[in-house]
């Protein structure tokens, strides 16, 4: 092989990891989707109105477009033009602002089997910055969906080892600034929660701690808390994937590790590619 092809697969290798980097960091800028695993059954079982109003409002953040419930139970404090559906199928970025994955029968099991039918839908949705709330029960790991698997026991619920029913959830200073409000005793508030150790490391903010009756199971901080959570939320209104989380959203994307690695690798190829064409 002579030094001129050499030089133009160099040159079109350099090109090529340049041109993925972009596009790397350009799906990063443009994901404002939020993101939602929600250990609750305040929405669709007890049906409290002024809870569900915040959580769509949180899952919209700011938009205009309606949240298209993946379930049949209406459900009381929803926005108006919410809309209802069990077939995903055309799923549409222009059409609505969040897709909210219900319960069956709006209680005490999850949906994920219904939900996997339109794993694709879901994924392409979200990438095109709609948001994503899951209600669940049963500890399931949603990840075949979220593109993550958590470890086993990293996500607790009804009817597994964990607590099957608390109401001493604990909503934090960001879910406050956020709109959400302390809720009233509902008897049960949650079945659900999500080990901190795991997801806070995947950028996750937690807005609800989880009752002390998780303590068995993950402990408490140093500052008392639950280091379970029902409620994690990531993205859009929090900060876009690689901002802060709980805090205004940056004004750019701030790329991730790897992606800083990749984008430093194809610039050093790039350079390369130069020196040795200056060489020649």
């Amino acid at each position: 092989m002579n030094m001129k092809n050499i030089k133009g697969g160099l040159l079109s290798r350099a090109r090529f990891l340049a041109l993925g980097v972009c596009a790397a960091f350009a799906m990063g800028s443009a994901q404002a989707a939020t993101i939602v695993l929600e250990g609750s059954d305040a929405t669709g079982f007890h049906q409290d109105e002024t809870y569900t109003s915040q959580l769509f409002d949180f899952m919209k953040d700011g938009s205009s477009l309606p949240i298209l419930v993946f379930g049949s139970v209406v459900l009381t404090g929803a926005p108006a033009g919410t809309q209802y559906t069990t077939d995903l199928t055309g799923l549409n970025n222009a059409d609505y602002s969040g897709v909210y994955i219900q319960s069956p029968g709006g209680c005490c099991s999850d949906n994920r089997i219904g939900a996997l039918v339109y794993e694709t839908e879901i994924a392409a949705f979200v990438a095109g910055g709609g948001s994503l709330s899951i209600n669940d029960y049963q500890g399931g790991d949603w990840g075949s969906i979220l593109s993550f698997v958590a470890p086993a026991g990293a996500v607790e619920g009804f009817p597994s080892s964990a607590p099957g029913c608390f109401d001493d959830e604990v909503f934090t200073p960001d879910a406050l600034t956020k709109g959400f409000t302390q809720p009233g005793t509902l008897g049960c508030w949650g079945h659900q929660a999500y080990d901190l150790e795991y997801f806070e490391a995947l950028g996750f903010l937690s807005l609800v701690d989880s009752t002390a009756s998780f303590g068995g199971y993950g402990g408490v901080d140093g500052t008392g808390d639950s280091m379970w959570s029902s409620f994690l939320a990531l993205g859009g209104g929090l900060g876009v994937i690689g901002g802060t989380p709980g805090g205004v959203p940056p004004t750019t994307t701030v790329p991730e590790p790897a992606t800083l690695l990749l984008f430093g690798a194809g610039l050093i190829g790039l350079s390369v590619v130069r020196r040795r064409k200056k060489a020649a």
